[in-house]
């Protein structure tokens, strides 16, 4: 995106004016429809670090950034109905900032990690959401140790972070209550040099599952644990290695993950209980040139969708076809037709529908023919192509919708964008946008464009077109730059970046923006 070099000298001189005469916070004037501000306009030394996060009942944002001083990032919450955000982290010390966080799932509390109180030395904090008083959860540190990570547990009941606590650059994973407690740590003991590399916490067990070379230097495999520390169970087949990835199932306490089996160096995919006992070789037997590279498990972890890649040459091939399997193993099911070596579905670049029906990709079947995305039934029936390139226009961006009836893409150079159903059926013209997204009721489309303007604008449609509304009308020297739908689909939470100024959040109500230009003082609650 471009932005346009338009001076902002009159809305400058209306916040300076008002900054000059500034006593106590005054509320943003709400909007009977379009959009209000969350921040104000920061200041132009001002970012919002690492986008933000809307909690899951979609009653706030939480978000970081460096509004008071210039790289000094620091943590605040808005509520997406009220006037000004608070900031959540007490003072830092000179050199400090807020570096990650995580909302719990009750909407209660933020986790995050933070230089707080001695420079470089990164702990974990725990804050209400609505401010108040910051709980340090992490044991003593050893000097130069970190807290690196952290997974809050769906029940609200503990908190997994990562963090080299008893030995410098040792990274290893502990498990502490959210109320604040003894942390214990729930990895074993690890052979000198040895790391543990992902966590991640199983919602239906209460267990965490993590990689690490935990008793070879070097070789990573994959283990089991209760999340308040216990019997650790070791989950790959012995002697097997590269263990880097795993996918815990959403609806039942298994992992499926990726390792090289014992005396072979091919990728083969397996399935265990999260408690150990059940494993499982999911793909059928492959020939020393082919690898599972790439797999996802179906959102009713019913299934497990993989590729299987075929080297042509000493080098890697990222490309192959896809296949389907019951998540407790069988015969595998065939979704895309053979690819010649080399070419096919590349690695997990595919998306499952919601209701686990279908599997949608980009494909191509050998060097003469024209990529293609198609879609596909999980038996490997009913395939369908929604999209066939030709000799240009690849596809840019693709997103499928919430209840899994439409696929909606752009393509490159010109941005125009489509939709279509997954099941096949005439492509529908949106006209030129980035980065499509489908709203949660899957009846809108809502993207960034200058098509109505000069100006890059938020906009909706409906998904089988017209109906457009506006909902940021930015002005001049500025521009949408990201944008988030709430989890209850009623607000959609979009950053505006100015030229000349800092950057701005605001809250829309999907209506159409209102052409009178609002402006707004930055105020902050401490």
């Amino acid at each position: 995106m471009i932005r346009k070099h338009v001076s902002l000298l009159v809305l400058i001189l209306i916040l300076s004016a008002f900054a000059a005469n500034f006593k106590p916070p005054v509320p943003a004037q709400a909007l009977p429809t379009g959009w209000r501000t969350l921040t104000g306009v920061l200041p132009a030394h001002a970012d919002i670090a690492f986008g933000w996060k809307i909690s899951p009942d979609s009653h706030y944002v939480v978000f970081i950034a460096d509004s008071e001083v210039d790289g000094r990032n620091e943590l605040y919450s808005a509520l997406l109905t009220g006037t000004m955000p608070i900031k959540l982290n007490p003072p830092l010390v000179v050199g400090g900032r807020v570096q990650r966080f995580a909302i719990t799932a009750d909407n209660q509390y933020v986790l995050y990690i933070a230089d707080q109180e001695v420079d470089n030395r990164e702990e974990l904090y725990r804050v209400p959401i609505t401010g108040g008083q910051a709980v340090k959860l992490n044991g003593p540190l050893v000097s130069g140790g970190n807290v690196t990570e952290v997974r809050v547990d769906p029940d609200n009941v503990r908190v997994v972070y990562k963090a080299d606590q008893q030995v410098n650059d040792v990274l290893e994973i502990y498990s502490v209550p959210l109320a604040g407690g003894t942390p214990v740590k729930l990895n074993a003991t690890l052979v000198a040099g040895g790391d543990v590399s992902a966590f991640e916490i199983d919602p239906i067990s209460n267990r965490v599952v993590y990689t690490a070379d935990q008793e070879v230097d070097g070789r990573y495999e994959i283990y089991g644990v209760p999340i308040a520390s216990g019997t650790v169970v070791k989950l790959n087949p012995p002697g097997s290695r590269d263990t880097y990835n795993f996918k815990i199932n959403p609806t039942l306490q298994v992992v499926v993950f990726s390792a090289r089996p014992s005396g072979l160096n091919n990728e083969y995919l397996y399935m265990n209980a999260t408690a150990g006992g059940l494993l499982t070789t999911l793909n059928p037997p492959l020939a020393s040139t082919q690898n599972v590279f790439g797999y996802q498990v179906s959102p009713d972890g019913a299934r497990v969708v993989y590729n299987i890649t075929t080297m042509t040459s000493t080098l890697s091939v990222q490309q192959g076809n896809l296949y389907s399997v019951l998540i407790g193993g069988g015969a595998p099911t065939l979704l895309t037709t053979a690819a010649d070596s080399g070419f096919g579905v590349y690695g997990a670049n595919f998306y499952i529908t919601s209701d686990s029906q279908r599997v949608i990709y980009r494909y191509q079947k050998n060097a003469t023919s024209s990529p293609v995305l198609e879609s596909v039934s999980m038996s490997g029936s009913n395939r369908a192509t929604l999209y066939s390139q030709g000799s240009d226009e690849p596809i840019y961006h693709l997103n499928v919708s919430p209840n899994g009836q439409w696929v909606v893409y752009n393509t490159y150079p010109s941005f125009q964008m489509h939709s279509v159903p997954t099941t096949g059926g005439t492509a529908v013209g949106l006209g030129n946008g980035f980065d499509p997204k489908t709203t949660p009721d899957s009846s809108r489309v809502m993207y960034t464009t200058n098509q109505l303007s000069d100006d890059y604008d938020l906009c909706t449609q409906q998904i089988f077109s017209g109906g457009t509304r506006n909902l940021s009308r930015v002005g001049d020297e500025a521009q949408v730059v990201r944008s988030a739908i709430s989890p209850d689909g009623q607000s959609i939470v979009f950053e505006v970046e100015y030229l000349s100024a800092g950057t701005e959040l605001r809250v829309s109500d999907g209506g159409e923006a209102p052409f009178v230009f609002y402006t707004y003082l930055p105020v902050v609650q401490k």
